[in-house]
């Protein structure tokens, strides 16, 4: 007979994994195919000098499957012009050799601002002060970095940044996929590398990913109700490329319910205004570095990858009077007094369109969760990216590099949908800058097309993030008798 008071024996249950930690490792293989396509896919490209040697040893690209493969790779991987670029930036400043018609030349209207050559003397040389620079000093450390690191070798400076790119892509995509957690993390992963493909080595040969990382981060904030760092991302976004001080309104008024009470708001504000002050502070010393950023850009022509400027080269086509680009200010821009025109009323286009984006969403009712004010945020965000790239004057397909995360944060059939439009962009606009940028440049039909073509998928694009943001309301129930 057993004991009266004997122990009762249980059946002891193994520990319960976190689902977090679950999730984490489900997503592991995208994580790294991610990384890989980031860091060693898309970062294997040569120099321009070195690529045009590849090709031209390959006499016809087609008569064997292996030179095909060559040809194309060099031709889809090659390293930029704002590498060697940011190549000479470092090793001026550093005071080591460096090219000079780099570091000096922007095309046939070079500012004067420009024109400072430093001395090859192994000293330190200031930008703004001795070495021209047409970033804000905060991206000033992500240029000298991969120099610090990889010593006067273009090929390893171009790596080196090329991983620097991508571990912070890989931190932005974690960010983003973190503010909503347990959310198809592993299939966010997917699109992540999935969107890198598309973007192709634009994503990790342009410093993008720093304001990518930010604005990913400020998403990450609102959705917490941490105001002061959502005003500390913000402020260091505008410090690195100085656009997002126009997405500053859209996310205050899709978080205000968030950022509710005056201390809330005020600390965002304070936040902002000193991260974005710190940025700004190297340049104030003297002030000319500042204002000769701002004339730079404000100088700039017409973009002919810009919306105005493809309506204008569709106008030049369709009247049989197209007219090439030409190299000013680093980019290829449309000359003329239309040309001209259009330059000019960009910016009150954005303004427009950016008011209308603003009242919209401050119409919405109040966030019900921080799932939806996640999204809020995010979509706002992307609706102000948006209209960046419908009404700039200047709209260099690296802009793209910053809704990549961004997509991320959206939930549900939205966020697919957007995440789908944004890889249908990418993917177009890769083509015809690998393949068919001469013929953007010179006006031609196919040049023109592409960026046609690319114009209704952007404006889709911004339709779903507005409509998201700011959905129409509901009407009213039909009375019944």
């Amino acid at each position: 007979m057993a004991p009266l008071f004997a122990p009762r024996l249980t059946a002891v249950e193994p520990p319960r994994e976190d689902s977090a930690d679950l999730v984490s490792r489900a997503s592991l293989a995208p994580i790294l195919l991610a990384g890989l396509i980031g860091a060693v896919w898309l970062n294997q490209g040569v120099s321009h000098t070195r690529a045009t040697a590849i090709t031209d040893s390959i006499r016809d690209p087609l008569h064997h499957p292996l030179d095909a493969a060559r040809y194309v790779t060099v031709e889809l991987y090659e390293r930029s012009g704002d590498e060697e670029i940011d190549f000479a930036v470092a090793n001026a400043t550093r005071g080591l050799p460096y090219d000079e018609d780099r570091l000096l030349r922007r095309g046939h209207d070079t500012p004067a601002s420009f024109g400072r050559a430093p001395a090859v003397d192994g000293r330190w040389h200031r930008p703004y002060v001795e070495v021209p620079f047409e970033y804000p000093a905060a991206m000033v450390p992500f240029v000298l970095a991969p120099s610090l690191l990889g010593g006067r070798s273009f090929e390893v400076y171009t790596r080196l940044l090329g991983a620097l790119m991508t571990a912070i892509l890989l931190c932005a995509a974690s960010v983003a996929i973190r503010a909503q957690p347990g959310r198809g993390e592993r299939e966010r992963w997917w699109a992540m590398a999935a969107l890198l493909l598309a973007q192709g080595s634009l994503s990790v040969q342009r410093l993008d990913a720093v304001p990518a990382l930010l604005l990913a981060v400020a998403v990450w904030a609102a959705a917490r109700r941490k105001p002061a760092t959502t005003g500390v991302a913000l402020g260091l976004a505008t410090a690195v490329k100085l656009f997002p001080a126009l997405l500053v309104p859209l996310v205050v008024v899709a978080d205000r319910d968030g950022c509710s009470g005056g201390r809330a708001r005020a600390r965002g504000a304070i936040a902002f205004g000193a991260a974005a002050g710190l940025g700004f502070l190297p340049m104030l010393f003297p002030p000319d570095a500042l204002l000769d950023l701002l004339r730079y850009h404000g100088a700039r022509g017409l973009h002919v990858e810009s919306t105005l400027g493809a309506l204008l080269g569709l106008w030049h086509v369709v009247t049989g009077e197209a007219r090439p680009a030409t190299l000013s200010y680093g980019s290829y821009n449309l000359d003329g007094a239309v040309a001209g025109l259009l330059a000019r009323l960009c910016a009150p286009l954005m303004l427009a369109l950016f008011g209308a984006a603003v009242v919209g969403i401050g119409r919405r009712a109040p966030a019900r969760s921080d799932v939806e004010r996640c999204d809020r945020v995010a979509l706002a965000l992307l609706t102000g990216l948006a209209a960046l790239w419908l009404s700039a004057k200047a709209f260099s397909p690296q802009y793209l590099t910053w809704a990549m995360p961004l997509v991320l944060c959206v939930s549900g059939a939205c966020g697919r949908r957007l995440t789908w439009l944004l890889f249908a962009i990418m993917t177009l606009t890769q083509v015809y800058m690998r393949a068919f940028y001469g013929q953007v440049i010179a006006g031609t039909v196919v040049g023109v097309g592409f960026l046609i073509v690319r114009l209704p998928l952007l404006v889709a694009f911004a339709v779903a993030a507005w409509r998201g943001a700011a959905p129409a309301p509901a009407l009213p129930r039909a009375v019944e008798a």
